[in-house]
């Protein structure tokens, strides 16, 4: 498989820090406030799939071709894609 490897930029949901409020425990509503912000995430991988949807991302591939560790993200949560290793071309 040739694919470009890539670093994608991106923002993701998440509930207020581990303390039981993301599982239904009460929490004081100025505490929960201070966490009114997106997660800024990174990921690498290679490219499976690129549109106006999204971006899929593989992490591992097998000698067969087949691949693992497949994760999608939503193109309204990316904030850049820097291309880390373009693929090689065939021929």
């Amino acid at each position: 498989m040739s694919a470009d490897i890539v670093l994608v930029e991106w923002l993701d949901a998440h509930g207020p820090p581990d303390n039981g409020a993301s599982r239904g425990a009460w929490i004081d509503p100025l505490e929960a406030a201070k966490h009114h912000e997106p997660s800024r995430c990174f990921s690498v991988g290679w490219i499976l799939k690129s549109d106006s949807t999204g971006i899929s991302l593989f992490a591992s591939v097998a000698d067969d071709a087949d691949v693992g560790e497949v994760s999608f993200i939503y193109r309204g949560m990316i904030k850049k894609v820097t291309v880390l290793k373009k693929a090689r071309k065939k021929g």
